[in-house]
């Protein structure tokens, strides 16, 4: 006999039990959403990137990799009178990553290349740079790019040769050049600091 107004044991005990069951179904369902959902954000990152290689391989003209880069004028942005190609920048070989200041993603990207470039620019292996697609929108963008601690040197194409000329359509757009300004390899990119240093001799 219980005393009045008090439930039996095994009536608390059951409602404790319904309780646990219930808040463990909500955490499975949770994580199990949870997973679903970056499986699909990685599955959509995924089939982007495919179809900005394949827009990429279509457009591209004139610059694969075992190829000298192209004597393009680039503008070091913050120095009216400094211009040099992108061949004699690359003379003792670089990482370029190529950007439009429009771009959503292209500031996180910066940040990332810049991230998994540092080591090997810190040990004076490589010298790395942005390189702006235009100069449309460039000084707000290098305002961010500087708030954010990117203090790579950057420079525009300001004729827009590499995207009217080459087909550069894609962005951001990695280019690692080799001594003597040969293309070892170019490819779009995202802004995950493992994808670089992955990709980064």
């Amino acid at each position: 006999m219980t005393e009045l107004g008090r439930p039996p044991i095994a009536r608390v005990t059951r409602w404790i039990a319904s309780i646990a069951a219930v808040g463990t179904t909500i955490i499975v369902a949770y994580y199990a959403g949870s997973r679903y959902g970056q499986t699909r954000a990685v599955a959509k990152q995924e089939a982007r990137k495919a179809g900005l290689s394949a827009h990429f391989r279509e457009e591209v003209r004139g610059l694969e990799p075992g190829r000298e880069v192209p004597n393009v004028p680039l503008r070091l942005l913050g120095a009216a009178d400094s211009t040099a190609t992108l061949r004699q920048l690359s003379e003792a070989g670089v990482f370029a990553l190529y950007i439009e200041p429009s771009c959503d993603d292209c500031l996180r990207a910066a940040e990332a290349f810049q991230e998994a470039a540092l080591p090997s620019m810190d040990a004076g292996a490589a010298h790395a740079f942005l390189i702006a697609a235009s100069d449309l929108g460039l000084v707000p963008f290098e305002s961010d790019l500087r708030t954010r601690g990117v203090h790579l040197p950057l420079y525009v194409d300001q004729q827009q040769t590499l995207r009217r000329e080459h087909g550069f359509v894609v962005y951001p757009l990695l280019l690692i050049v080799e001594p003597r300004g040969v293309l070892s390899h170019i490819t779009p990119a995202g802004h995950d600091v493992a994808e670089y240093t992955a990709l980064l001799p």
